[in-house]
Parts: structure tokens; sequence; C-alpha cells
């Protein structure tokens, strides 16, 4: 098991919050996927990366600049792991069809470096699909993340797409409880909410829960999706503004 430092998820160690969000940000990827070539950027532990060859992909490659998370995602999962920086992608132009990143962009130094090197190896119509907290609720839990170097409001993470991206589609993930079950006197209700519609959200993920990630992962949707407060959702800008987290879907813009 790789060690976990909160900032990488690996399943076996991640707390609760961590594990559900980012099984949600590849669930929200799956449909994208499917007949297609795909590179998943910072692919890290390797489930998610697996999970998206799993479901119907045509190809999957992962690419991280560790060495010892890339021969890890090859010998646990079997898949194309290669070691690179999401600056320099290690693939040649035009060669994907869909880019998947989640949690990477505000890592890095030299963001539109990367929004750039997305563009370049994605084929004409090609597809990005990435997220980053949304800095202001995001510093609310976490004021000071030392992994971090560009934390961005919505405003900002809309313009950096828009200079390589078009038809862009933004989505909310960990957005607060309706008003009525945040008021003084009921502070009950939210409880009984998530052990009715959501009971995960209350507690660390059993064994077999991190040990069936990838089938969380792709796990058809039912009725319980919509009260669950990591999973990604189509909102309107107002409601955005609230989220935690901000997942985009976008095409490449023709040069």
């Amino acid at each position: 098991m790789l060690d976990y430092t909160g900032e990488r998820m690996v399943p076996e160690a991640a707390d609760g919050s961590t594990f559900w969000e980012h099984v949600q940000r590849y669930r929200f990827a799956v449909p994208y996927v499917q007949g297609r070539r795909v590179l998943d950027v910072a692919c890290g532990e390797g489930y998610g990366t697996a999970a998206l060859a799993a479901s119907g992909a045509e190809q999957v490659i992962g690419v991280d600049v560790s060495p010892e998370v890339c021969a890890h995602a090859q010998s646990k999962y079997g898949i194309d792991a290669r070691v690179g920086s999401a600056e320099a992608i290690p693939l040649a132009d035009a060669s994907v069809d869909v880019v998947v990143s989640f949690e990477t962009i505000e890592h890095l130094e030299q963001p539109e470096v990367f929004l750039n090197e997305c563009h370049r190896v994605l084929a004409p119509g090609g597809n990005l699909v990435i997220s980053t907290p949304n800095l202001p609720v995001y510093h609310q839990h976490t004021p000071n993340n030392a992994f971090h170097h560009h934390e961005m409001t919505l405003a900002e993470f809309q313009s950096a797409l828009s200079q390589k991206f078009q038809n862009i589609s933004l989505y909310g993930q960990c957005v607060p409880l309706p008003s009525l079950l945040r008021l003084r006197g009921i502070r009950r209700l939210p409880t009984a909410f998530y052990r009715a519609c959501a009971p995960h959200a209350l507690r660390s993920p059993t064994a077999g829960e991190r040990s069936q990630v990838q089938q969380w992962i792709q796990r058809a949707a039912d009725w319980r999706d919509r009260f669950d407060p990591y999973a990604v959702r189509l909102m309107s800008t107002r409601r955005l503004q609230t989220a935690c987290y901000l997942v985009a879907f976008a095409t490449r813009r023709a040069p």
C-alpha cells in the first residue's frame, strides 16, 4: 500500500470524505469514456484509471509524476501508467479523445501550461473532465494546504478553461444541506437525513467498500444518488458558489 499523506487518495487508508469525493468524481467521468481513448492525468494509486478502463474505454493511459506510484499502479491494476509531468504530458499531439484530471490543476505552478498540454494531446472535438477546489469554500475547511499552488474561484476556473476550451459545463460537489435542515433547534435532522438516504456519509468506508472501490465507481445510478453529499451535480451559478469542489466538462477549442 502507498503511504497516505491526505493528498493522494489511497483506497485502503483514505478518510471517508476523501474516499467518497474521489469515487464520485470518477463515477461522473464514466459515461464520457466508453469507446474512447482516455488519458488520466495525475492517475495516482491507479484505482480510478482501472475503473475507467473497465468501463468500456478503448484505451486508458495514466500519467503521474511519481515513478513509485506508477510502478504501484502497474503492479496492482495492470494499467498503462507512465511517469510524466502534467505540464509536459508524455503523449503525442491529438492522441486521445478524453483527458480526465481530478484535483490536479491547483497543485501546479503553471496551470495554464497544463491546460495547453491537455489541449495539445486531445484530438479535435475531444473532451476535458477536470475538477478543482472552489477557493472561498475550500478555505473555510482547509485554509493552508501546503500541496496547493493555484486555487481558484469559480470565475477564475471558468476563465482559465475558456482560453483553450468551449462548451464548458460546470458542476458542483459537496454542497451544504438545504437551509431547512440547518436551522437551530433541529440539528439532529441532518444526521437523520443522511442515515436514511446516504448512510456512508456518516462513517468511514468499510473494508469491503475500500476493497471494491472500482465497483463503486462503476455502480449504476439509483434514487439515493440525488441525496448523496459527494455526488457531482449540475447546478445554478448561485448554488455553485457554495460547492466545495468544481467539476467541468469541456470541449477542445479549435486552434
